[in-house]
Parts: structure tokens; sequence; C-alpha cells
């Protein structure tokens, strides 16, 4: 559910997200001043965040899978 949002609309869930964590406009940065946007592009970042949701459920899923287990045991 948590990867919908972003793989539809990246850019949006982007800024979304950035307007939710930060209560200032320092994450905006401008290219010409900034070389990191040229560095670090869109895709990065993109990447990045499916990587972080999807290692996010992989950890969720093995605990709960650990959580059944030593459960049972008992």
């Amino acid at each position: 559910i948590l990867m919908l949002p972003i793989v539809v609309n990246f850019e949006g869930s982007f800024v979304l997200f950035h307007k939710t964590m930060f209560n200032n406009d320092y994450w905006i940065f401008d290219p010409n001043l900034d070389p990191v946007i040229n560095i670090l592009p869109e895709e990065f970042f993109f990447h990045a965040g499916l990587m972080i949701l999807i290692l996010i459920i992989i950890a969720s899923l093995t605990n709960y899978l650990i959580y059944r287990f030593l459960k049972r045991e008992q």
C-alpha cells in the first residue's frame, strides 16, 4: 500500500513526504546553486524510497515469522 503512491506519482509523494517531515523549506534545492541535485537525481531517491519500503516489509515479515515460531514452541 505504501509503495503505490510512490510508483504512481513519485514527485507528488516526494514533496508530500518532505512537507510532512520538515517544517521549513531547506529541503528545496536550487540546481544552479546546489550540486547535490545533479549528483543525486530524482531516480536515486525513487530507488532509495522503494528499497527502504522493501526492507521494512522484509524486516516486518521476518519479525512476524520469528514471533510465530517462538510462540509455537511455548
